[in-house]
């Protein structure tokens, strides 16, 4: 194993606080939780989210990210002001294998939010969440080659050449669908197009 100056400087950092403590693990623990109390933030985690098991397995819950929201600010709220949207891409670049083909778009293996709209129009044809993004919008949204009920409608009613796909990543994709369902229905007066419900 080769000397990584970085990977030293980290272990000697950590080394130093964890010293400072007493290597107490519930000291260190006290410290944070005083600094959070300095800070006048309260802090909360995004709500838990289930993933899909895997060849029956039971699902598991994975570990949910925490961070400062501000005074009154709901868990959605925190998720959504933390959200970072893609570009919009197009539906037939989405469709090229981003491997191997010049165009393709490449989606981030990881939780999120996405939402489809006609390129001149403002309304959605869909948002949805999921805890992986390329399955879903690629492989189930666009492609159809894993279920996705608002793909299929899409693909079957609409002018795909037209249609124009987002997504952003977030650890709490389902607090941030509601919220964005909600966004939808007080700016349009119901649902996206396709989507059935929240």
């Amino acid at each position: 194993m080769t000397d990584d100056p970085i990977m030293a400087e980290v272990r000697a950092t950590r080394d130093r606080l964890a010293a400072r403590f007493g290597y107490d693990v519930e000291a260190i623990f006290r410290h944070i939780q005083a600094q959070e109390a300095r800070s006048g933030l309260t802090y909360v985690p995004c709500p838990p989210r289930r993933t899909a098991s895997a060849a029956g397995a039971p699902a598991r819950e994975p570990r949910a990210r925490g961070g400062a929201v501000h005074a009154g600010e709901t868990t959605e709220e925190f998720c959504m002001r933390n959200l970072e949207w893609s570009e919009w891409c197009s539906w037939n670049d989405l469709k090229l294998d981003a491997r191997s083909e010049i165009g393709a778009v490449s989606v981030p293996k990881k939780p999120g939010v996405y939402e489809a709209r006609l390129e001149d129009q403002e309304e959605r044809l869909t948002i949805g969440q999921t805890d992986d993004l390329r399955g879903r919008v690629k492989q189930g949204l666009v492609k159809g080659k894993i279920p996705h009920s608002a793909g299929e409608r899409i693909r079957d009613n609409e002018s795909v050449g037209n249609v124009v796909v987002r997504w952003a990543e977030t650890d709490c994709p389902e607090a941030v669908e509601r919220e964005l369902h909600e966004q939808h229905m007080k700016k349009f007066g119901e649902l996206p197009k396709y989507t059935k419900r929240t």
